[in-house]
């Protein structure tokens, strides 16, 4: 796994995180729970798909293409995809949407594709929308070792870790003090088929 320090020091360099994704600019990205598409930033190659169906509606009137569908059942087909985007996504799953997760994860990206995910860990849970935190830690134990009740994820290597910031003193407090409940930005590489075929 990368040095968290390296990565960090990488986005601030890059401005944040549009300079941070700027490589994946000519890539196929889909943005799962994407909102009001705030992270769609190239309209011509990007998705995004969304469990509400006012949200797509109104992002379809920007002219963004984004689609209907739940994290578990997204409507495009295998390999679509050489990168997805995640962010302030998976704090609202349980953990066999997230499981479903990355199985649809799996299905969509290409070989080598990233995932990349954005979530606050600490004291944010006062919101019903909010399912429950999921630590870096917990993520990689998932991709290694799933609840007993899950189907098996395997296929994935996780590549970095950091709590982001473009503020220098901000980012230096996150990355040493990651228990005081910072969102973190963790990069997720598909090594390998996690989907047993039938």
């Amino acid at each position: 796994m990368k040095n968290k320090w390296t990565v960090w020091l990488d986005y601030v360099k890059c401005g944040g995180t549009r300079g941070f994704l700027h490589k994946l600019w000519d890539k196929d990205v889909l943005d799962i729970g994407c909102g009001d598409a705030l992270y769609l930033y190239n309209k011509e190659k990007w998705c995004g798909v969304d469990i509400n169906p006012d949200v797509v509606k109104n992002c379809k009137a920007k002219g963004y293409n984004v689609v209907y569908g739940t994290c578990e059942d997204i409507p495009f087909p295998e390999e679509s995809f050489d990168a997805i985007l995640a962010f302030q996504l998976v704090e609202h799953l349980t953990p066999n949407e997230l499981v479903g997760l990355f199985k649809e994860a799996s299905r969509l990206l290409r070989e080598n594709g990233e995932i990349y995910i954005t979530t606050p860990v600490g004291a944010v849970w006062d919101t019903v929308e909010h399912t429950r935190p999921y630590t870096p830690t917990a993520i990689m134990k998932l991709l290694s070792d799933p609840p007993h009740n899950a189907p098996s994820v395997k296929g994935f290597k996780v590549e970095y870790v950091f709590y982001p910031s473009t503020s220098s003193l901000g980012g230096l407090i996150a990355n040493l003090t990651p228990f005081l409940g910072w969102s973190y930005f963790m990069k997720i590489t598909k090594v390998g088929d996690t989907m047993p075929k039938p």
